[in-house]
């Protein structure tokens, strides 16, 4: 069993402003401080276990996408088009074709309707127009619009200035969740992330991320989790945080049948940070906050997504 934290939800302070739709409120300043190892979340829900059997996901057509599909340069590193190349009906609502922000797919542009972190924002002009809008977990169902988690599931895909307030920094150890509902029907998963580090400018940093979902066994108590690699994600950091990536696969491409889904947890592995080559003699660089590196490189995680699903 992973090691888990507890959170105290405090109802006499500030509501996560424009992380828009929670309505629960917590301390407004959890894992927002100036010392990035100390911003790591690593609670993890009881009951959930990692199996040590994974399926191996490699990037590609009929495997996983990531953002624009280019990594020659940090600024490649942004956005949905090779999703959106490989599967352009997960881009629609009705007849209108969805972007990563109001102005296309470019890596800058409006995401959500502007506003301070501690005030609430109707971003509802921007559904039917910009994707995450449009198809964050929270239009589904409830549940997703409370708690610390609700940033995740709010349609917000950038930082637009907002820093902690936006995203859930990871280490190696990752986090593991219960959902607040089970899901009855969804076709593909996704997340959206950059990399993170308190080391280094602006580079393509390699990880191997594993995504596990959990359903309940057949005696309806224990939870059994199916695990996916996703190998060699690369992803920018510390060039800019709104550059972000869409990362995700087809269910059906993965043979994955998620009726029944209650719980999720994601971790990783720090495959290559060219931060590496540049240290001094006697530092060291790690994706494990809790040992006595020098330095640390984690995943941010601004958005996690199970578009069109529908729970019970």
């Amino acid at each position: 069993m992973k090691n888990k934290k507890k959170i105290l939800l405090l109802a006499s302070v500030a509501l996560l402003g424009s992380c828009a739709d929670t309505n629960e409120l917590y301390d407004g300043d959890a894992f927002a401080g100036r010392d990035f190892v100390q911003n790591r979340y690593s609670v993890w829900a009881d009951g959930l276990e990692v199996p040590s059997t994974k399926t191996t996901i490699r990037h590609g057509e009929h495997g996983y996408w990531n953002g624009s599909g280019k990594f020659d340069s940090p600024s490649d590193c942004f956005g949905l088009s090779e999703a959106k190349k490989w599967h352009p009906d997960y881009f629609k609502d009705g007849e209108n074709d969805l972007t990563w922000t109001k102005t296309g797919d470019s890596s800058m542009g409006q995401d959500i309707v502007g506003g301070f972190i501690n005030e609430w924002s109707d971003n509802s002009s921007l559904v039917g127009t910009v994707y995450g809008q449009t198809k964050k977990l929270a239009n589904y169902h409830p549940g997703f619009r409370k708690g610390y988690l609700s940033k995740l599931y709010n349609g917000q895909v950038k930082c637009n200035g907002w820093s902690n307030y936006a995203l859930v920094i990871l280490d190696e150890s990752g986090y593991g969740t219960r959902f607040p509902a089970e899901l009855q029907k969804g076709s593909y998963f996704g997340f959206i992330a950059r990399g993170a580090s308190d080391v280094g400018a602006g580079r393509i940093i390699s990880y191997d991320v594993n995504v596990t979902f959990y359903k309940y066994a057949t005696n309806g108590v224990d939870l059994q989790g199916k695990s996916f690699l996703l190998e060699d994600v690369k992803l920018q950091a510390n060039l800019s945080a709104e550059y972000t990536s869409f990362v995700g696969f087809s269910f059906e491409d993965v043979n994955y049948d998620p009726t029944g889904m209650v719980a999720m947890s994601m971790t990783y592995e720090l495959k290559n940070d060219p931060a590496l080559e540049s240290l001094q003699a006697g530092e060291t660089l790690s994706g494990n906050f809790e040992d006595e590196a020098t330095y640390h490189t984690g995943l941010a995680l601004t958005e996690v997504l199970l578009p069109d699903s529908t729970w019970n």
